[in-house]
């Protein structure tokens, strides 16, 4: 008796925790691993809602509210995010690749570790203390973005545009920034050990006491670059040199 009774209250919290695919959209809802490709959710509120594993390629989801939503492993590939707010969203290891959430969407302290950007759109954004570990962001555009204190440890953003982002205590420890464009980027502080810089545009760039140690410079450009009290010991400089040790302010060969 007791081993039908198992079964019965086992089968029933099936049933009350499976997604609700065919539900409306609405704050707390449960689309777990459901197919919702092209669905158009342009300002839907969409708060602490389920949509981990879900596809949601090519969605419309403009100015939709995803605050404290679960977006793990979800595929947003294509979709349109322009203007969502995603504060404190679980994105980790989403796939956004050619997503468009340029013109001041929000992703302040988003989770994004191992999430793929690839040629995603995300000028002017809001990654204000984002974690973007091991995320893979090549050719995105992030130009004028905000990711004041972002953790964007190993990360690939080669080739990504980051003209005029504001990187204000980001972390970039071993991340790679090979042919990025960091042009009238502002670095003030920021964490860059071990960075590869290989080719990068840093003209004009603030890099001022910015930790450039162990990073690689080779073939930059750093054209009226402020690089007042960087830490650059042990760094490799444009022309394949090693900086020694201190090395503050400049490459002491």
């Amino acid at each position: 008796m007791k081993k039908i009774l198992v079964i019965i209250i086992t089968g029933f919290m099936i049933s009350v925790n499976a997604a609700n695919c065919i539900g409306h959209p609405a704050p707390d809802i449960d689309w777990e691993g459901c197919n919702k490709q092209g669905i158009d959710l342009q300002e839907a509120n969409l708060q602490q809602a389920n949509l981990a594993g879900a596809n949601l390629q090519g969605a419309n989801l403009q100015h939709a509210n995803l605050n404290n939503a679960l977006l793990n492993s979800a595929n947003l590939k294509g979709a349109n995010l322009r203007g969502v707010s995603s504060v404190g969203t679980d994105m980790r290891g989403a796939n956004l690749n050619k997503a468009n959430l340029q013109g001041g969407a929000s992703l302040h302290h988003a989770y994004l570790n191992n999430a793929t950007l690839v040629e995603t759109g995300l000028q002017d954004c809001n990654l204000t203390e984002a974690q973007l570990e091991n995320a893979k962001l090549g050719k995105a555009n992030l130009e004028g973005a905000v990711l004041k204190n972002a953790d964007l440890t190993k990360a690939d953003l080669k080739g990504t545009n980051l003209k005029e982002a504001y990187l204000v205590g980001a972390i970039l420890k071993f991340a790679s920034l090979e042919e990025a464009n960091l042009s009238d980027a502002y670095l003030y502080v920021a964490k860059l050990w071990g960075v590869n810089l290989k080719n990068a545009n840093l003209n004009k760039t603030n890099l001022a006491g910015a930790d450039l140690r162990g990073a690689d410079l080779q073939g930059a450009t750093l054209n009226g670059a402020n690089l007042k009290n960087a830490n650059l010991s042990n760094a490799t400089w444009i022309n394949g040199q090693k900086c020694q040790t201190p090395s503050i302010g400049k490459c002491n060969f």
